[in-house]
C-alpha cells in the first residue's frame, strides 16, 4: 500500500503553489510626494512552469496561473536610496497539462517584500529584491483509476512557503529600465495524501520542494512619473512569465 501512495501522490499532486510572482528591478518607482513616503498601487499575473520533487516519489510538473493587488510604500529622496516595501494579496488556479482531468480551485495567497536601490547611475545601476510568499491550506478531491479499480484520493497541501532573494544588475535609458540577475529561492511545502476505494483505505505525509535553489530572471520596466509597466521572464526550475504594472501618488 505504500508504493500505491506515492504512485498517486506523483500523479494527482498538481498543487496550487504560491511560487515565482514578479520580482521586478530593484529601483521602485519615485516617491513623488516630497514627504516621508508615497503609495504604490498595482496588479499583477504570472503563468509559472516548475518541477518539484517529492520525498521519496520523484518529480512532478506543474502549471499554475496567478493574479494578485500590490500595495507598497515607496521612500526615497535626493540624499537617501529609493526602496518600497510591498505586500501582496492574490489567487491562483491550477490545471493539469497530463489529461489528469484536474482542476484545483481558486485560493488565497499572500507576500510581502522589499526591494532596495544601492546604486543607480545615469546608465547602470544595482540593488536587492527580496520576497516570501504563503498559502495557508490547498484541499483536492479525484478520482485516480487504477488495475480496474476507482480509488477516490484526497490530497492536502500545508503551509506553502516560498521565498525569493534576487540581486538585479539595471541599465537605465531614458524611461526605459532594463534589470537581469540571479535569484535564490527556498520553494516548500508539507503534503498529505489520503486513498480509499470504499473498503480499504490508507494515507501519507510527505515534504515537496521546488528542483534547485539558484536560477536567473530579467525583464524590462517602463517608467513614467507615477506608472512603472513591467514585463519579465524567470528561469528557476522551469520557465515563468509575468506583466504588472502600478501606480504612485
Amino acid at each position: 500500500m505504500k508504493s500505491l501512495i506515492l504512485t498517486l501522490l506523483v500523479v494527482v499532486s498538481f498543487v496550487s503553489f504560491a511560487n515565482a510572482q514578479n520580482i521586478g528591478p530593484a529601483t521602485p518607482v519615485v516617491n513623488i510626494s516630497g514627504g516621508v513616503a508615497s503609495p504604490n498601487i498595482g496588479v499583477g499575473y504570472s503563468y509559472i512552469q516548475s518541477e518539484w520533487d517529492i520525498d521519496g516519489a520523484g518529480d512532478v510538473e506543474m502549471e499554475q496561473n496567478q493574479v494578485y493587488a500590490h500595495i507598497g510604500a515607496v521612500f526615497g529622496d535626493e540624499s537617501t536610496s529609493n526602496y518600497e516595501v510591498f505586500a501582496r494579496i492574490g489567487v491562483a488556479d491550477l490545471e493539469d497539462d497530463d489529461d489528469l482531468d484536474f482542476d484545483a480551485d481558486e485560493e488565497l495567497m499572500f507576500a510581502v517584500g522589499m526591494r532596495n536601490e544601492f546604486f543607480q547611475g545615469q546608465v547602470f545601476g544595482i540593488g536587492g529584491v527580496l520576497q516570501v510568499s504563503y498559502i495557508d491550506s490547498f484541499d483536492d478531491n479525484t478520482t485516480v483509476r487504477l488495475g480496474g479499480t476507482d480509488f477516490d484520493v484526497k490530497t492536502s497541501i500545508e503551509s506553502v512557503v516560498d521565498a525569493e532573494l534576487a540581486f538585479p544588475v539595471q541599465v537605465k535609458a531614458n524611461n526605459a529600465l532594463f534589470y537581469f540577475g540571479p535569484v535564490a529561492y527556498i520553494s516548500t511545502a508539507d503534503i498529505d495524501v489520503k486513498v480509499s476505494n470504499g473498503f480499504v483505505s490508507a494515507s501519507d505525509d510527505t515534504d515537496i520542494d521546488e528542483n534547485h535553489n539558484l536560477g536567473a530572471y530579467g525583464g524590462l520596466a517602463w517608467r513614467t512619473e507615477n506608472m512603472s509597466f513591467e514585463l519579465e521572464g524567470k528561469y528557476k526550475s522551469d520557465l515563468s512569465v509575468g506583466g504588472f504594472v502600478s501606480f504612485v501618488f
